[in-house]
């Protein structure tokens, strides 16, 4: 079935509220959540009102917490590439779908119309890529899904047999991106008998990892637009001479300076 099939469907069974801050909007659709669902990105989940059970959307902006993120990215640009055009058409003017969407006065049949001009223009639209959720380390923090992302994938690695300090002296050597070094560890896990199930559930150190990055850049005097890399992180932790001999202890250990009580805690008892 067409995307916009399926969303024309979705949203003819669950609404539409402009405004992603409404309560309204969290039990029914924005375009942007609605089309995230209908890509798989999405998650519905049940919370508990005066009035009973209900379920809530919660649809990120990124693709990072998805394997091979960078495919899934390009297309849904291509999705919202395809509704920009027809917003265009039904508003006459060039306009952003996403932005038109979230004005406080739309209706869901002004909705219906984009998403049927987008029909037609994204007739041969095709399918997207697999979308699978990257398991999840124990306890890791979700408030930047790059880093998350990252840290769970390190955990995929070491549950594939990899250990973290032979990855992190691996990677300190890179010059690239979080976004590059994501998609990086995405192709590295391609490989002929790699289980991208697989994963180290029960350390802590990916969240360890995570937390003292994130206390790391605030530490740096620098623009957001310059945050440091993980990379340079990884570098910066010096433990090239620790290969040999070391263990993931040692890892632990130099991330100590940077951790706050309950995660320095675990750090020293690791």
């Amino acid at each position: 079935m067409n995307v916009f099939d399926e969303a024309l469907n979705r949203l003819n069974d669950k609404g539409f509220a402009p405004l992603a801050p409404l309560e309204k909007s969290k039990a029914t659709y924005t375009l942007h959540s609605l089309i995230f669902d209908v890509l798989g990105l999405a998650t519905w989940r049940e919370v508990q009102t005066e009035s009973g059970p209900i379920s809530h959307i919660e649809a990120d902006d990124s693709t990072a917490a998805f394997w091979d993120w960078k495919e899934v990215a390009a297309y849904v640009r291509h999705i919202y590439n395809i509704l920009d055009q027809a917003a265009t058409k039904v508003v006459g003017r060039s306009a952003n779908a996403i932005g038109w969407a979230h004005d406080q006065g739309r209706k869901q049949s002004e909705i219906v119309e984009l998403l049927k001009a987008a029909k037609e223009i994204g007739v041969n639209c095709g399918e997207g890529p697999l979308v699978v959720r990257r398991p999840l380390a124990r306890s890791i923090p979700t408030r930047d899904s790059l880093d998350s992302a990252i840290g769970n994938t390190l955990a995929v690695l070491v549950g594939n047999g990899a250990t973290y300090l032979e990855t992190i002296v691996r990677l300190s050597g890179l010059k690239i991106s979080n976004g590059e070094l994501l998609d990086t560890l995405d192709q590295e896990t391609k490989v002929p008998g790699f289980d991208r199930t697989m994963r180290d559930s029960k350390s802590l150190m990916p969240r360890l990892i995570v937390n003292a990055y994130t206390n790391y850049k605030s530490n740096q005097r620098i623009g957001p637009s310059e945050q440091p890399r993980l990379c340079t992180f990884f570098l910066e932790l010096d433990l090239t001479k620790d290969v040999r001999q070391g263990s993931d202890s040692k890892v632990a250990e130099r991330l100590i300076p940077w951790l706050r009580e309950k995660d320095r805690e675990s750090a020293e008892n690791f």
